[in-house]
């Protein structure tokens, strides 16, 4: 852990205490830091997949599998 001085907003620093549950002012920052981490990278791997909509054919697919599995044997 790293000790610092950081100037916040008294009433976000309260709201957030009793929204996550922290007993401490440093438990509710360490806590907003990793729920704030963990959003953003939720966010970018969804934007990195795109829409997830498939233009593709299921039965297509499936056709060309079975293909590539009696060529094997």
């Amino acid at each position: 852990m790293k000790r610092t001085n950081l100037v916040i907003d008294e009433k976000l620093l309260t709201e957030a205490k009793r929204l996550l549950g922290a007993s401490t002012q440093s438990d509710a920052v360490n806590q907003a830091l990793a729920q704030t981490i963990q959003l953003l990278k939720i966010r970018r791997l969804a934007e990195f997949f795109g829409t997830g909509a498939w233009d593709g054919s299921l039965p297509a697919m499936r056709e060309d599998q079975s293909k590539t599995k009696k060529r094997r044997a």
